[in-house]
């Protein structure tokens, strides 16, 4: 792929990858304002390898344009004067003074540093007064901050021992030498590399993370074709940016309706599916989404609904029905029955209530506030119909459902094929219950699970399918795609089930694929 380097205004540049990549290495100054870098990739891809350094330069060399002094001046030579000030109008750290002067032989002339930094004037610590002992004088001292930076020229008084009077120097030239400090780099507000303290000339840093930060930057920002990077340094400094190595991954960020986010409403025990065009033998590197769980604390704890058959028990104002059921753990509660029923004749009045288990038949009387009056206007074709209970039912190991009918008349499905060992019973008015044998009432026990609800992912390739991990809302996978590359079949399927109801909402889709 082709890199092309593109130099915009306030030192802000762009870098294009297209389809051939070549080392990309330019050099540019860090000012106060920092260093912006703009990252261009093509549509529907991401890095998958590239090699970030930064490279100092030498100090940085102040020269004579910053200064003033006592006469006006500012540029060297000057002569006679007894101070001289660098403004730098920003943070510099100052750690070489090189000086030319116009002396000859003078005797006990010195030179005192002072910087400005804070908002208040310090002379240099640990020493301030410097000997002029020749034309050419090159001093070094420890790094110091400063925005400011003034030199007093002083000689020692013949009046008074100790005494420093100013002096009159002529300066030919003055220069002044900054070390980087404090190196900051950022995607957009993440940080990814932070180094504290002194740089040293020509040192070089890798960006050990830049890969992984700028694929999840795009990750989180699917619609984003620029990677923001942001250099930031506590002084000016020269640098050398090296990216190397580059190769991109392809990506599909969208399912086949073109969207990259799915809102699902979802019922309970429900199943959906999502498709995802990846192209004939591609081959599956990577799985990626965001996903929220917005469900009821209510999930179904017991299912009697599988191998549904033609076969109902008819409720009526002479028969009645009942299910036994355990909901097999002490830390569930029972909220609430799901019934699958059919509205034979309407109008109808019918009374769901749950009653505990006595020598295995329902007792004579409910469990308090569990019994649910309802009524239907007219016939309605089979479906599921919700049952609530105003309170809950906890700690009780087995209990019977009974289905009674004053008026009208409903049927009841049956199931010929369940994983329960319950039992469905039938009554005849003012008879005892008698058992229904080899079948179970279709309806879906609803409570508080210990175990929150939560949504569950397979992902399907044809006639491959596996299991997709969850945690804290993220799905990732890529070490078990062994299975899913077995087929070549362009089209994926997302299959998102929940034992909650509510809505699932999946976000930030991104499959990485490679071409075989």
């Amino acid at each position: 792929m082709e890199s092309v380097l593109t130099d915009i205004k306030k030192e802000k540049i762009q870098v294009d990858i297209a389809e051939k990549l070549e080392e990309i290495d330019k050099k540019y100054t860090i000012t106060s304002e920092g260093l912006n870098i703009d990252l261009s990739l093509s549509p529907d891809t991401e890095l998958q390898s590239a090699n970030f350094e930064i490279v100092f330069g030498a100090k940085k060399e102040q020269v004579n344009s910053l200064i003033s002094c006592i006469k006006g001046e500012t540029t060297c030579p000057v002569n006679d004067i007894n101070w001289i000030l660098a403004d730098f109008g920003q943070n510099k750290l100052i750690d070489t003074l090189n000086l030319s002067t116009q002396i000859s032989g003078e005797k006990n002339l010195k030179l005192r540093i002072k910087i400005f930094s804070n908002n208040a004037w310090t002379t240099l610590m640990p020493m301030d007064l410097f000997s002029i002992t020749s034309p050419d004088l090159k001093i070094s001292f420890s790094p110091v901050l400063a925005s400011k930076f003034m030199i007093e020229f002083v000689k020692e008084s013949k009046t008074t021992s100790g005494l420093w009077e100013p002096a009159m120097v002529s300066v030919d030239k003055i220069m002044l030498f900054s070390s980087p400090s404090d190196l900051k780099i950022l995607i957009d507000q993440k940080e990814l590399f932070n180094h504290e303290g002194i740089i040293l000339a020509e040192e070089k840093f890798g960006v050990e993370e830049f890969v992984s930060v700028a694929n999840e930057y795009l990750f989180k920002n699917p619609e984003a074709r620029l990677i923001p990077l942001k250099l930031i340094c506590g002084t000016l400094a020269d640098i050398s940016i090296k990216i190397s190595g580059i190769s991109l991954s392809k990506i599909v960020r969208k399912f086949t309706n073109d969207e990259s986010r799915a809102d699902l409403k979802m019922e309970y025990g429900e199943k959906r599916s999502l498709k995802i065009d990846i192209g004939e033998q591609s081959v599956v590197k990577e799985v990626k989404f965001e996903y929220t769980a917005d469900l009821s604390n209510e999930q179904i704890l017991l299912d009697f609904s599988e191998g549904q058959s033609s076969i109902a028990l008819l409720c009526d104002s002479k028969h009645s029905a009942a299910q036994s059921f355990n909901i097999g753990s002490e830390k569930d509660d029972l909220t609430g029955i799901d019934l699958y029923l059919r509205v034979a004749k309407a109008p109808a009045k019918a009374t769901l209530s749950i009653h505990m288990d006595e020598l295995n038949s329902p007792s004579v009387n409910p469990l308090p506030e569990t019994t649910m009056n309802f009524e239907f206007d007219k016939p309605e074709a089979s479906e599921w119909f919700p049952f609530r209970l105003d309170g809950s039912v906890s700690e009780i190991k087995k209990m019977w459902a009974v289905l009674l009918v004053s008026k009208g008349a409903l049927h009841w499905h049956l199931t010929d094929k369940t994983k329960t060992k319950e039992k469905a019973m039938v009554q005849i008015k003012a008879h005892p219950w008698q058992p229904r044998e080899s079948f179970t009432g279709v309806m879906r026990n609803i409570g508080k699970s210990s175990i929150p609800p939560d949504a569950r992912f397979r992902l399907t390739r044809g006639g491959e399918s596996i299991e997709l991990n969850t945690e804290g809302g993220l799905v990732t996978t890529l070490d078990n795609l062994t299975d899913l590359n077995n087929d070549s079949t362009g089209m994926l399927e997302l299959n998102v089930e929940s034992n909650g109801k509510g809505r699932i909402i999946i976000s930030n889709l991104k499959i990485r694929i490679d071409d075989k």
